[in-house]
């Protein structure tokens, strides 16, 4: 199907590699303030922007959903093509993060080398908290497919919606009566991913785009309700969440308003083709550059610092793409 967004190759290519940007970044920006670099001078300040940048993953799964052709697509050669590329730099990172937290050689270890968290790497990520979208992706991927391929697009919209509720009600909302489920338990490729990904695949059916004063509802309706759900829950300076139910219209509604973008500028796109390799790597910096800057954490500084890891991440994920091996360990 010709898709409303492709008005041509490059806008379209340049749109998606924009997102996958925006994404990495916002992730920066959670995992500054859930390392604390907003503890001492900008809890508040940081509290929002934690929330505002929940749209990060979600979107990323969109962008892979959004690539989906069902109906011709094998689910086991797709899925294996998938791991080929997915699993090698998972394993291989996850014991480069598990060492570093062990040996305690660059920062202090996060979980007291505590060898029943390390083995929950292949479903969490374990102290590389961050690789969970991986698993989570190959794993969501296989539901998703399916649902599409045997139960059509709007039953499985349906069915992973209802998923994702449930594991909201899980995570969540049992907050809200003392009960404190493990966040692998439900943010994962089970609950979390499927909505998004045949969310993103359901995007690409559409034959006109929805009018602007939607995407804007879904944006600032979304963020507040989302904002709202992490204040009644959580409370103001606790880090922010990642399964509420406003995060589904404010995750749709950024990703549309940036395929809606009709003007991009190359070289900022062309940054979003090392975003896989930055994205493994950003959290190794953040510890690193936390240590040597603890007591200095204003909201200014530490803003510099995200920028400085985004900055350093990308040119590392890129250099590395000049290496024979880079595809093994940063495709």
């Amino acid at each position: 199907m010709y898709h409303w967004y492709r008005f041509t190759a490059m806008r379209y290519n340049q749109n998606i590699e924009l997102a996958r940007l925006v994404c990495f970044s916002a992730v920066v920006v959670i995992h500054a303030n859930s390392l604390g670099l907003f503890s001492q001078n900008g809890k508040m300040f940081g509290w929002i922007i934690d929330e505002m940048g929940r749209f990060a993953v979600p979107v990323f799964f969109l962008i892979s959903g959004y690539f989906w052709r069902p109906q011709t697509t094998i689910i086991k050669e797709y899925f294996l093509k998938a791991s080929k590329k997915i699993l090698p730099p998972f394993v291989f990172w996850c014991s480069i993060y598990i060492i570093l937290d062990y040996t305690e050689i660059l920062y202090p270890s996060s979980v007291g080398s505590d060898w029943k968290r390390y083995l929950t790497a292949p479903w969490t990520g374990s102290v590389a908290f961050h690789l969970w979208f991986l698993p989570a992706l190959l794993i969501g991927t296989i539901i998703g497919l399916g649902l599409v391929r045997y139960m059509g697009i709007y039953k499985a919209v349906v069915f992973t919606v209802t998923l994702y509720i449930f594991g909201a009600m899980l995570g969540t909302y049992a907050r809200l009566f003392d009960v404190v489920v493990p966040l692998g338990v439900y943010r994962n490729g089970v609950f979390f991913a499927p909505v998004f990904l045949v969310g993103g695949f359901a995007l690409a059916q559409l034959k006109k785009p929805p009018e602007h004063w939607k995407i804007i509802s879904c944006i600032l309706g979304g963020f507040f309700l989302h904002a709202l759900e992490g204040y009644l829950i959580r409370g103001f300076y606790p880090h922010g969440h990642d399964m509420s139910l406003g995060i589904l219209p404010f995750s749709f509604g950024i990703f549309i308003a940036i395929l809606n973008i009709r003007s991009t500028s190359s070289k900022v796109s062309k940054c979003g083709e090392y975003v896989f390799g930055a994205y493994i790597l950003h959290v190794l910096f953040l510890r690193i550059i936390k240590e040597f800057f603890l007591d200095e954490n204003g909201i200014i500084f530490s803003l510099f610092l995200i920028l400085l890891v985004i900055t350093l991440s990308i040119a590392f994920s890129q250099i590395a793409k000049t290496c024979k091996f880079s595809k093994f360990i940063l495709p």
